[in-house]
């Protein structure tokens, strides 16, 4: 059976402490080289794709490039997600490293935690990696994600803000009203760079109650 691709939790320190997910409850660990290594060849019969992500967000790493490196050596691509707090700290050529196929990046983290940084330092931050990888790295995608769309438009303050700072830098018209009446799904902003709409993503838990009945895909998609 082949997946999609793998989660690979290289590390479970993320450093916010955003409203929308669990709190950490495993002390912090960081998988070591030599484990990450002898797992890939496991996983060679299984999937081309690994996502550096469950809790964790891969940018912490300084050393991120030497996983970067194995996954490449085992003829991985790898998708990072990130808050994007950790952009301006991480060298461009480690974020669009040759094994980088997709990154992703939270843009609704930074309204959900007190940040020593100014909104315009953080969004400023990710559109200068946005415009560099359209300038200089034309395979991988940036999926700038905003999961945080619901009925009621509890987030419209931020979001407006947001969109006028990506209308203004990507020369898009993002009218916030038909993106909630029509539930869109995602928006192209540049070559290989798209703005990805959801509602806030629900961590699965045994104590949720049961309102209907799903069918199982054996893990297939993971």
């Amino acid at each position: 059976m082949q997946f999609h691709r793998v989660h690979i939790e290289v590390t479970n320190i993320c450093g916010l402490a955003c409203s929308f997910c669990p709190p950490k409850v495993n002390s912090s660990k960081t998988m070591s080289l030599p484990f990450f290594e002898k797992v890939l060849p496991q996983l060679s019969p299984y999937t081309k794709t690994l996502a550096f992500h469950v809790m964790g967000d891969p940018l912490t790493l300084s050393n991120l490039e030497e996983y970067l490196h194995l996954a490449q050596k085992y003829g991985f691509e790898v998708e990072l997600t990130t808050s994007g707090y950790y952009l301006g700290k991480t060298k461009i050529q480690t974020l669009f490293h040759q094994a980088v196929r997709q990154l992703n990046i939270s843009l609704n983290s930074y309204n959900k935690n007190s940040l020593n940084m100014t909104f315009d330092e953080y969004i400023d931050t990710v559109l200068a990696v946005c415009s560099q990888k359209i300038q200089h790295y034309p395979k991988p995608f940036i999926n700038l994600r905003l999961w945080n769309l619901d009925d009621i438009c509890s987030e419209s303050h931020y979001n407006k803000i947001l969109f006028d700072k990506l209308s203004s830098h990507f020369d898009t018209p993002l009218d916030e009203n038909e993106i909630y009446k029509n539930k869109v799904k995602s928006i192209r902003l540049a070559s290989k760079v798209l703005l990805h709409f959801d509602s806030y993503f629900e961590w699965p838990s045994l104590n949720s109650t049961h309102e209907s009945d799903g069918t199982c895909y054996g893990l297939k998609s993971h």
